[in-house]
C-alpha cells in the first residue's frame, strides 16, 4: 500500500523507487504481489507513464486510509507508552526562572508525563553548582555571565565537573519603578548603579548569588532588600524604593512583571550571560531524567 501511495502520487515506478530508496524491480515485483492478491488490474502501462484503473482508483482510496489508521496506531502507541514512563526527575535552576522560563514548560511536561515526577529547587548559583557536582542524578539549568571574574567561588570551583549545553544567551538589565528618577534614562552603568539601592531575589546566600558578584567587581552594592518570595520582590521594586534584576528577555516576554508600573534600564558593561541544561560529567541518566532532558531541549 506504501508503494502503491508513491507511485500513484509520482507517476512513475522509477522515481518512487528512489524516494522509497529501494529498486525499481522491487517496486514492480510488490505491485504485481498486490494485483495477484486482490486478482485485478491497478495499472495501465502507457507512454507517459502508468493510469489507474478502475480497482486501482479503489485500491489507492483504500491504501490512503489503511496508512493512516497505521500512522494512528503508532501515535496512540506511542502516547500510550510516554503515558506510562514513569520516574522522577530532581530540577535544580537559578532563583525565579521556575516562575518565569520553565512554568510552561513543566506544566507542558506534566501533561505528556503525568507519571513522572518533578522535584524542583531553586538555588543561588554557588549553590547550584555545588549541588550539580555532588548528584550525579540531577538536572540543572544555570546560568553564567561570560565575564569569568564574575562567578562565585563555589561556581569557579566546580564548573569543570560538569557538562554543559547551551540553551540561549540574554543579558541582564535592571528594572525599575516607571516613578524612579532612572526610569527616564537610556542606560546605566555597572559602577553607577552601585550609588542606588538595590534589591536581590535571594533564596540562599548572598555570597552565592551571581549578580552579587559582578557588582562587587566595581565595588560594594546597596543591597537594602532581599526576599525569597518574588512577588513581595517585585512589589517592593515597584513603589519606587529600589532598583531589582532581570534578564532582558524574561520582563519582555512574561506577565510575571507588571508592565504599567515597571520598565527596564539596559545595564552597561559586560552583562551576558549564558542559560545551559548542566550536569555532572558522569550523570546517571534513567528514561525518565532523559524524557526530561530531550522535551527542556525542544522548547528552546
Amino acid at each position: 500500500f506504501k508503494y502503491l501511495r508513491e507511485v500513484t502520487r509520482i507517476g512513475s515506478i522509477n522515481q518512487a523507487s528512489e524516494r522509497l530508496h529501494t529498486s525499481q524491480q522491487n517496486v514492480s515485483r510488490v505491485l504485481r504481489q498486490l494485483e495477484k492478491e486482490l486478482d485485478t488490474t491497478l495499472f495501465i502501462r502507457t507512454h507517459q507513464g502508468i493510469a489507474l484503473t478502475e480497482t486501482g482508483h479503489l485500491a489507492v482510496e483504500a491504501a490512503k486510509d489503511v496508512l493512516l489508521r497505521i500512522e494512528q496506531l503508532k501515535s496512540d502507541c506511542q502516547q500510550s507508552q510516554e503515558k506510562e514512563l514513569a520516574g522522577e526527575v530532581c530540577l535544580l535552576c537559578p532563583p525565579a526562572t521556575i516562575f518565569t522560563l520553565l512554568q510552561d514548560i513543566i506544566s507542558r511536561f506534566n501533561a505528556l508525563y503525568p507519571q513522572i515526577t518533578l522535584s524542583v529547587h531553586e538555588l543561588e548559583a554557588g549553590r547550584l553548582f555545588a549541588s550539580l557536582a555532588q548528584d550525579a542524578t540531577a538536572v540543572g539549568i544555570t546560568t553564567l555571565f561570560f565575564d569569568q571574574s564574575a562567578l562565585p567561588p563555589k561556581v569557579a570551583q566546580y564548573k569543570d565537573q560538569l557538562l554543559t549545553k547551551l540553551l540561549f544567551t540574554d543579558r541582564i538589565v535592571a528594572f525599575l519603578s516607571k516613578k524612579h528618577p532612572l526610569a527616564r534614562q537610556k542606560s546605566i552603568s555597572l559602577s553607577s548603579i552601585l550609588k542606588h539601592p538595590l534589591a536581590l531575589y535571594l533564596v540562599g546566600e548572598l555570597q552565592d548569588n551571581m549578580i552579587y558578584h559582578l557588582l562587587k567587581i566595581y565595588g560594594q552594592p546597596q543591597i537594602v532588600f532581599t526576599s525569597q518570595n518574588i512577588a513581595v520582590y517585585i512589589r517592593h521594586i515597584a513603589q519606587g524604593q529600589c532598583i531589582g534584576f532581570s534578564s532582558n528577555a524574561v520582563f519582555e516576554q512574561h506577565q510575571f512583571y507588571d508592565k504599567s508600573e515597571l520598565t527596564t534600564l539596559p545595564v552597561r558593561g559586560n552583562t551576558e550571560f549564558a542559560t545551559s541544561l548542566t550536569v555532572h560529567k558522569d550523570f546517571q541518566s534513567t528514561p525518565a531524567s532523559e524524557k526530561f532532558i530531550a522535551f527542556i531541549q525542544e522548547q528552546f
